[in-house]
């Protein structure tokens, strides 16, 4: 999914952008997930707004911040409306393995438990 940069004629990417169910049918991302490595001045969220992204996951200094859209604006939650029942903390926890293969190797080995 691209994004035009608000003014500036650019296009922007989300870090991941996911559709659940069948992707023929969906019109726009359930899910978008941002990774903010600096402090940047463009509004993402505003963006994903206009596009009807329903949940963006930020992740900021360790933290991730899980945004649902309600109405014209977004709500920070504690849990996933698009991915209910993912422990999102044991999700959060795996996130300083050494590559991304370590971490779905760790994340599958938790989920066998």
């Amino acid at each position: 999914m691209d994004t035009e940069g608000q003014g500036r004629g650019s296009r922007r990417q989300p870090d991941g952008c996911y559709v659940f169910g069948q992707a023929r049918k969906a019109r726009r991302p359930a899910l978008a997930i941002e990774v903010i490595w600096t402090s940047g001045s463009i509004n993402k969220l505003e963006i994903y707004r206009k596009l009807g992204v329903r949940e963006v996951w930020i992740w900021r200094r360790g933290e991730l911040a899980v945004c649902v859209l309600r109405g014209e604006t977004y709500e920070q939650v504690t849990e996933s409306r698009v991915l209910p029942g993912i422990d999102l903390p044991q999700l959060v926890s795996l996130l300083d393995q050494p590559t991304a293969s370590a971490a779905i190797r760790a994340y599958r080995e938790l989920l066998r438990k």
